[in-house]
């Protein structure tokens, strides 16, 4: 192992804008339901679904229609 490294020459990530974080996050059983049906319809795992589908309102800036329940 070298004691010292030549990084002027280096490159940034490509990918680190793209990284996922990792949160709980509670939802509705039925919602929950819904996008898992929704997930295997289209052949892809609940999670990449349900954050192509968030990923997909903020892309538009949609703003769901809040009513209290």
């Amino acid at each position: 192992m070298k004691t010292e490294y030549d990084f002027s020459h280096a490159v940034g990530n490509p990918y680190a804008q793209r990284l996922h974080r990792q949160i709980t996050l509670n939802l509705d059983a039925d919602v929950w339901a819904y996008f898992q049906q929704q997930a295997e319809l289209a052949s892809i795992p609940c999670q990449d679904y349900l954050n192509w589908c968030l990923a997909d309102c903020a892309e538009r800036r949609q703003t769901p229609a809040l009513s209290a329940k």
